[in-house]
């Protein structure tokens, strides 16, 4: 009877996982839960095998393991986080999507101190395999006319310093705008369609020379 009631678990545990990312909408909300839950391995598994995200700063891993590694020293180094997603567009072309926006997360720090606010922008890039949404790349940046905010030694993302901190260096060179929306998303439009035309395998874990595979 406990076996039956373990497999019944699993299927309703597996069912749930599928139906989270159905749809690029389902895909988002899954996000923000598993970072309000700091569970790094869920969030990883969001992502293709082989994606890369770039987070604030120059910083950027790819890979599943590396994407959970990174998370993880970021759930390690504070608590209590809260991420509000605000859209700004998107584009669908087939079994692929893009979307952009705004984000705000709030944290505190895991070592004591108090509470404060990170705005910043983002956009990512999408991909339907099998019926189920992943994230192929996303880029995360802090907006540039935040003033400097003091955190914790070795808080950044992953343990590669500090990663949000990283990203006031560099924010007030990024204030380069672009007057003309439409061309933008034109160009973007035909990046998708390019993408979308290529082969499933485009996707696919990259291997070593010996074969086993790789985030790098």
């Amino acid at each position: 009877m406990n076996r039956f009631w373990l497999a019944a678990a699993l299927a309703v545990g597996l069912a749930s996982a599928a139906q989270a990312q159905e749809t690029p909408d389902a895909l988002l909300d899954a996000f923000i839960t598993a970072i309000s839950s700091e569970d790094a391995s869920a969030l990883a598994q969001l992502y293709t095998e082989d994606a890369d995200s770039y987070a604030p700063g120059t910083h950027h891993v790819r890979g599943r393991e590396a994407i959970a590694a990174d998370w993880q020293g970021f759930f390690d180094a504070f608590d209590d986080i809260a991420l509000v997603i605000e859209p700004h567009g998107s584009v669908h072309v087939d079994d692929t999507h893009a979307a952009w926006g705004v984000w705000t997360m709030t944290q505190t720090p895991a070592d004591g101190g108090e509470p404060f606010v990170l705005t910043g922008r983002f956009m990512d890039v999408q991909a339907r395999i099998e019926g189920r949404w992943y994230y192929v790349a996303d880029h995360a940046s802090v907006s540039p006319e935040m003033a400097p905010v003091e955190y914790p030694r070795g808080a950044g993302r992953g343990g590669h310093g500090t990663a949000f901190g990283r990203a006031h260096e560099g924010a007030f060179d990024t204030r380069r705008r672009v007057s003309d929306q439409s061309a933008v998303l034109a160009l973007l439009r035909s990046c998708l369609t390019a993408l979308a035309n290529l082969p499933m395998r485009a996707y696919k874990p990259r291997h070593h020379a010996h074969g086993a595979t790789s985030g790098f």
